[in-house]
């Protein structure tokens, strides 16, 4: 099942906001395979310029 995933969801993966529990639910789910994330195309590709370069850790946080 397809979650559509934007930068406010995996900001929750990395600090402990209102709703992380929940976000990290999903990337519990991501890595079991029984959903899969959608994201805009800017997110999903990995070619973010500058912030590549300040946050080269996140395509990980999909796995």
């Amino acid at each position: 099942m397809p979650i559509i995933v934007d930068t406010s969801v995996a900001v929750k993966w990395l600090f402990d906001e209102p709703l992380s529990t929940q976000a990290l639910r999903l990337r519990q789910m991501f890595q079991e395979g029984s959903h899969y994330p959608l994201a805009p195309d800017l997110f999903a590709c990995g070619d973010l310029g500058p912030i590549d370069e300040h946050l080269p850790f996140w395509p990980a946080l999909l796995r």
